[in-house]
């Protein structure tokens, strides 16, 4: 996986647009496997963690279910010039419970459970409306502000497993889920 930002003065959408064709071009390039590219390109007058654009394409069977995205090799691409941007953690909806998202990769990682490479995507909860979002290779941990919010969107097929106001999503559908449900249930009930 790649994870790219870019910085230009542009703002111009086709511009922006040709820039993320040019880094899918670049990973096409390389020798070694990618399995999806996430670009975030900035402007001159951006400011921490908002973006001009952004992008994701998967360009394998992982790569899409690390994106969510259905097609190989197109891009899903987003135009955020003129938009306002909340994307810090004040902005976002807040639980009241005991136990956060990096509690739960925590654990994880304690028990053994793969989770390569973990990253805050927390910028993708404005529109998800999660609290916070740590993906990696293997899982992508949800955080909701409420059980009640995490069991709507559960009830909507969205992730794998749910327990409290956490879901996961396998992005790496050979584990065994059943670890990963049990050490969320030892963190959430403990």
């Amino acid at each position: 996986m790649w994870k790219v930002t870019l910085s230009t003065p542009s703002t111009d959408e086709k511009e922006l647009k040709a820039l993320v064709e040019e880094t899918k071009n670049l990973a096409a390039e390389k020798y070694e496997d990618v399995s999806s590219i996430w670009v975030n390109i900035k402007t001159e007058d951006s400011v921490a963690n908002t973006y001009a654009a952004t992008a994701k394409v998967a360009l394998d069977e992982k790569g899409k279910a690390t994106t969510g995205l259905d097609e190989l090799g197109v891009f899903e691409f987003n135009y955020n010039v003129g938009e306002t941007h909340e994307t810090t953690a004040a902005d976002l909806p807040q639980s009241n419970v005991d136990y956060t998202a990096d509690d739960i990769l925590k654990a994880f990682q304690d028990a053994g459970l793969s989770a390569i490479e973990p990253r805050d995507n927390s910028h993708n909860c404005v529109k998800l409306e999660c609290t916070k979002l740590i993906t990696s290779e293997d899982v992508s941990i949800y955080k909701w502000p409420s059980v009640e919010k995490a069991q709507e969107v559960s009830a909507k097929k969205f992730g794998d497993a749910q327990v409290g106001t956490i879901i996961i999503r396998m992005n790496n559908k050979e584990l065994d889920i059943q670890k990963y449900i049990d050490v969320m249930n030892n963190v959430v009930n403990k």
